[in-house]
């Protein structure tokens, strides 16, 4: 009897260990599988930058969006070749940020100044990583996000324009 509850306790707690395993390595990967699909069916391409509409209390595409940022996203795929974010700076608030395909955020830069923000992501063997900005990433899916301050329609309009003038192509 004290065998058998020993077997079966053991055999739960493997099932526990397994199961917290399972969950905290696929449900990251899920998130962010379903985070692309909404972004795609939003009219995202992969390797372009696309600006969404001004957050207001009745859109809400990303979990609590605040509405002084605007937000640019690019959807990527390296499994080919790396990709360069190229992304122009303005003064105020900004921050571009690499999310790979587990939610990971790997990459996290300042777009306050002047000039342009250049990154090269890609996997690992692809590129000299030692390359300044170079993001080398476990995945090949991913997700660029470029948030800036947006506290009024003109600032809103400015940070479209300049999403107009940022890339994220593929290195030739």
């Amino acid at each position: 009897m004290k065998k058998t509850i020993l077997v079966a306790l053991f055999a739960f707690c493997i099932c526990g260990v397994v199961s917290h395993y399972l969950a905290l390595s696929g449900l990251p990967k899920l998130i962010m599988a379903q985070a692309i699909e909404r972004i795609e069916s939003n009219g995202a391409k992969f390797h372009q930058w696309v600006a969404s509409p001004k957050i207001t209390p009745k859109l809400r595409s990303i979990v609590r969006p605040s509405p002084d940022l605007s937000y640019s996203v690019c959807l990527f795929d390296i499994s080919t070749r790396p990709i360069t974010l190229s992304v122009p700076r303005s003064s105020g608030y900004g921050s571009l940020s690499v999310f790979q395909a587990d939610t990971e955020n790997v990459f996290v830069g300042s777009l306050d100044g002047d000039g342009t923000l250049e990154v090269t992501v890609s996997l690992e063997g692809q590129t000299d990583t030692l390359q300044e900005n170079a993001v080398t990433l476990n995945s090949a899916i991913g997700i660029a996000l470029v948030r800036r301050i947006a506290t009024s329609q003109e600032a809103y309009d400015r940070s479209v324009e300049l999403t107009s003038t940022s890339s994220c192509a593929p290195v030739l």
